[in-house]
């Protein structure tokens, strides 16, 4: 069911079919034409769900909820969330911009194109629009599985005006707690503590009895994983190899967070006593939800209005999914990405084939010869392919944009050229006239409005400046070239929402970049170190292989 993907496995163990039935219910809930939450808010909901990693958001939807009580008035906060009119971001803008205009709470939440802020009395708290869906769905997952009563009296005193963030805070903690109590009869127990345990055992066998997040390499991993992916006697499901360079990127991050909060040179083992270098199992939690995090780009692009564009299409999304997840770790372990993405494509073939029932011997042997004519230095001109085909996307996202008026084109244009000199544009500014006799300036200088230029008359000028010019011609041309979904003519006309989606793919995709480009200048040096990849190719291929076959139970 879209939305609803490889529960079990992402929980590492069976889910009661009680939850399972709840998730799904959500993802096929309509709005009465249409489902109510799109595919990639459903999944999130699931990943978020099953992973345990909800405080973050719950805290989120709580200052939602103020939101709503407060711009609803005397209707409700329910008819925010369960109203007709969809669950888009531009949905729920708009009704905050209804509830502000009639005078509902205009003093208390600052309204921007991008995000709302609720102010308290000891201080302020921003939502973006775009995290409004799935925070609906997160209460309507609640509403769900703990009772719609058991919900209003956690939330009762967050609905006051008098509320503050630490009240807020003390509320959004109350549900968590009550929403892990509720898991705690439907998720599998401890899954993750017990990998992870596995995982600093292994680590502390090979390094005299210590764990620490530096010993954390690429040869750690691909031992971890030959000694244990053909183990059914290990302490979890260790046969995908993608699945345990996850694992060590959580333990990793996991060991990295312990030593910030007790400053100890080791940890040893999962519990409270930080004294003695233990884990506390919240480190576990805390990691994964970083590294759920992460992928926050890759789901902007699947929401709407961005989702109307085809920045990146499924495979290309695919490509960048661990990378994103492997956040700095990514520079420590570079190899171990580099092989889940040449080596993990073939595994999952060959997981695929097992419950096919087709034949893997077929499979291997095809794989393997040699590689199917591919390997890493395959991989990285993929890489390459792909930064490029960003920057592509970016130059056209940033001409409809500019063209728009709008002025966020000037941060990407500052991200994308952070050395363009743009000093010539100096001459274009207003000159200094004679303040007229019945004009008095409340402040020292004059308005911004007056020693500042709009996006419009930037490009508009550009002439002005060569580099500027070479930069919104060559945008042009990107724009003109793409014929993906959601990509007009440059000359043609772009509704404003689908500037929007520009707007956020655009920001996403300066994400998405910053850690490809990185990413790909490590291997870059790697690959120079080598000399080439044959090797290095050959050692792997040989390793993944003969691993394979002991875990499908083929004969060489």
């Amino acid at each position: 069911m879209d939305g609803i993907y490889s529960i079990d496995g992402l929980a590492g163990g069976t889910v009661s079919n009680e939850l399972q039935a709840t998730l799904s219910a959500i993802a096929e809930t309509t709005d009465g034409e249409k489902p109510k939450f799109s595919s990639a808010v459903t999944r999130r909901l699931t990943r978020w769900i099953v992973c345990r990693s909800y405080s973050g958001p719950i805290h989120e939807l709580c200052h939602l909820i103020v939101v709503a009580s407060r711009v609803t008035d005397a209707r409700g906060f329910e008819t925010f969330f369960w109203c007709n009119g969809g669950t888009s971001a531009s949905a729920f803008r708009q009704r905050i911009d209804e509830g502000l205009s009639q005078g509902h709470a205009s003093t208390k939440i600052l309204q921007s194109q991008a995000a709302s802020t609720v102010l308290y009395p000891d201080g302020e708290f921003s939502i973006a629009h775009t995290r409004m869906s799935f925070l609906s769905a997160l209460l309507e997952f609640m509403v769900s599985t703990l009772g719609y009563s058991s919900v209003f009296e956690t939330i009762e005193d967050i609905l006051s005006d008098d509320a503050s963030l630490g009240t807020v805070s003390d509320t959004a903690n109350l549900l968590s707690r009550r929403l892990y109590a509720y898991l705690g009869t439907h998720l599998p127990a401890a899954t993750a503590q017990r990998k992870f345990r596995a995982a600093t055992e292994f680590l502390a066998a090979r390094h005299d009895n210590s764990v620490l997040y530096e010993n954390i390499d690429d040869e750690a991993v691909l031992d971890f994983w030959v000694t244990k992916s053909a183990d059914d006697e290990s302490e979890g499901d260790f046969k995908t190899y993608k699945n345990v360079v996850r694992l060590f990127i959580q333990v990793r991050q996991a060991l990295l967070q312990a030593r910030h909060q007790s400053a100890l040179q080791q940890s040893l083992s999962i519990g409270y006593d930080r004294e003695n270098g233990e884990i506390d199992p919240s480190a576990i939690d805390v990691a994964l939800e970083e590294i759920h995090e992460r992928r926050a780009p890759l789901d902007q692009l699947n929401e709407a209005p961005a989702s109307e564009i085809k920045f990146l299409n499924k495979s290309e999304k695919g490509a960048l999914e661990l990378l994103l997840e492997s956040g700095e770790s990514a520079q420590a372990l570079p190899l171990s990405i580099l092989r889940a993405t040449l080596f993990g494509a073939i595994q999952a073939q060959l997981t695929q084939a097992l419950r096919r029932g087709t034949d893997i011997a077929t499979i291997i042997e095809t794989s393997e010869a040699p590689l199917n004519n591919r390997g890493y230095d395959d991989c990285l001109e993929d890489l390459e392919r792909l930064d490029t085909h960003i920057e592509r996307v970016l130059l056209a996202s940033f001409y409809h944009i500019a063209m728009a008026g709008d002025d966020t084109a000037i941060s990407i244009l500052m991200e994308m050229r952070p050395e363009m000199d743009l000093s010539p544009l100096a001459a274009l500014l207003p000159s200094d006239k004679p303040t007229p006799d019945n004009v008095i300036y409340l402040y020292d200088q004059k308005p911004a409005s007056d020693t500042t230029l709009t996006i419009g008359e930037i490009c508009g000028d550009s002439a002005a400046c060569p580099e500027l010019s070479a930069f919104v011609s060559e945008s042009r041309k990107a724009a003109k070239r793409i014929s993906r979904q959601g990509f007009s003519t440059p000359d043609a006309t772009v509704t404003p929402n689908m500037i929007v989606g520009f707007v956020n793919g655009a920001e996403a995709l300066l994400d998405i970049r910053k850690s490809l480009t990185s990413f790909i200048t490590k291997i870059s040096r790697i690959a120079d170190a080598l000399g080439q990849w044959e090797e290095r190719d050959s050692q792997d291929c040989e390793i993944f292989f003969d691993q394979y076959r002991r875990i499908y139970g083929v004969s060489s």
